[in-house]
C-alpha cells in the first residue's frame, strides 16, 4: 500500500492555521490582523494555488519581510513543518494496516523536511526506511511515472498489486493510476474534479481508509 503524505497523512488545514498564528506572533504590526490573515489564506487557496505565484505575490505585498519570493517559500515550507501535531488516530491506523500490508512512502517535497513532519506527526516508525521515497531524492516528482516506477521497482511490486493513497488527483490519482494502481482519493470533503480519471474508490478521511478497504 503506498502513501501520499501531505494532506494525505498529514491535514493541511491545521497547518496553514497554524503557520498563520505563527506569522501573527512573529510580525504582528503587519500579519496579526484578519485582514492580512484573510488574504494568505484566500491566496493559498488550499494549497491548490501555483507556488510560484504565491510566493512572488507575498514578497510584493511584504517586501520588508521577505525580499525575494524564494525567502518567502523557505519561511512557508519551514513553517509547515513547525505546525505539524502528533498524529495518534493516523499512527494507529497505519499500525494496523501493517499488519496485513506492506506500506510505503511516495512524497513530492524536500527529504529533510518530509521526514522531519513524519518524525513530529509520530509516523516514522510506521515506514521502513528503505520504503521512504521522496522526490527530490529519487529525481522526479508526481505525477511523472518515474516516481511511481522507482518506488514499484524498489519494492519489487506490481502496480496492480498496490493501491495508491492521496489526496491530489492529478499528481496522486491520475498518476498512480497511469500506470495501473487501483487508487483511493482522500477527499476533505472536496467534490471530485471534472475531466480527471476517477480514483477507484474515496474517503472522506483517511482514518476511514480501513473500513473503506473492507466494503470495498
Amino acid at each position: 500500500m503506498f502513501f501520499d503524505l501531505d494532506n494525505t497523512l498529514i491535514e493541511r488545514a491545521p497547518l496553514i492555521e497554524g503557520y498563520l498564528d505563527d506569522l501573527s506572533r512573529r510580525y504582528p504590526g503587519t500579519l496579526a490582523s484578519a485582514d492580512a490573515q484573510r488574504w494568505l489564506r484566500d491566496l493559498d487557496d488550499a494549497g491548490r494555488g501555483d507556488r510560484a505565484s504565491f510566493c512572488a505575490a507575498v514578497a510584493n505585498r511584504f517586501p520588508e519581510l521577505w525580499p525575494s519570493p524564494d525567502q518567502v517559500w523557505q519561511d512557508f515550507a519551514q513553517g509547515f513543518v513547525e505546525a505539524v501535531c502528533p498524529q495518534p488516530e493516523v499512527a494507529r491506523l497505519l499500525r494496523g494496516l501493517a499488519r496485513r500490508y506492506r506500506l510505503v512512502l511516495v512524497s513530492n517535497g524536500d527529504p529533510l523536511r518530509q521526514r522531519r513532519k513524519l518524525e513530529r506527526a509520530g509516523l516514522t516508525a510506521c515506514f521502513a526506511a528503505e520504503d521512504v521515497f521522496i522526490s527530490e531524492e529519487v529525481g522526479v516528482a508526481k505525477p511523472d511515472r518515474r516516481l511511481f516506477d522507482h518506488a514499484l521497482r524498489h519494492t519489487d511490486q506490481r502496480a496492480d498489486r498496490v493501491l495508491f493513497v492521496g489526496d491530489d488527483p492529478v499528481r496522486d490519482i491520475a498518476g498512480a493510476q497511469a500506470l495501473g494502481m487501483p487508487t483511493c482519493w482522500v477527499s476533505h470533503g472536496r467534490a471530485y474534479p471534472e475531466g480527471v480519471v476517477a480514483p477507484t474508490f474515496a474517503v472522506e478521511r483517511v482514518e476511514q481508509l480501513e473500513s473503506a478497504i473492507r466494503s470495498f
